[in-house]
């Protein structure tokens, strides 16, 4: 996934882990998460930590691409 946050100048590659939703509000959980900058460098990684997890609400995200590897 490379998941956009709103109004971040910055943006997520992850792999899917789970998802919920609850009341209303959709979370989805990604692991291997890499931040990146606009022009595609890279911020920080966890892709290489079995243990990061990121948990993210919908409502907080502009957008997501969805790729299949």
């Amino acid at each position: 996934l490379k998941i956009y946050l709103k109004n971040k100048d910055y943006y997520f590659m992850a792999h899917l882990d789970s998802y919920s939703i609850e009341k209303g509000e959709t979370m989805i959980c990604v692991k291997q998460q890499i931040k990146c900058d606009f022009n595609d460098n890279e911020i920080y990684s966890q892709e290489h930590n079995p243990n990061a997890y990121m948990l993210f609400n919908l409502k907080e995200v502009d957008y997501i691409e969805i790729f299949d590897v």
